[in-house]
């Protein structure tokens, strides 16, 4: 199955998402913000990024830019 992360300012939208994902056969990675979603991309590549879209530090607009360069 998919690595996904997952970046939401939301800690319970994040567990959501994670109980959603887990139960399908996904593993899930967290993040607070779009920095923190950065910082995860860096250590493991995930196979999808599901992200908020108003975040503070970083949104979701900056956290695509950012992967897509």
């Amino acid at each position: 199955m998919a690595h996904i992360l997952v970046v939401d300012d939301s800690p319970l939208q994040v567990r959501h998402l994670e109980l959603l994902l887990a139960d399908a056969g996904h593993t899930v990675e967290p993040a607070a913000d779009g920095a923190a979603g950065l910082a995860a991309v860096r250590r493991r590549r995930p196979d999808v990024v599901l992200t908020d879209m108003r975040m503070p530090v970083t949104d979701g607009l900056q956290l695509v830019a950012a992967l897509r360069d």
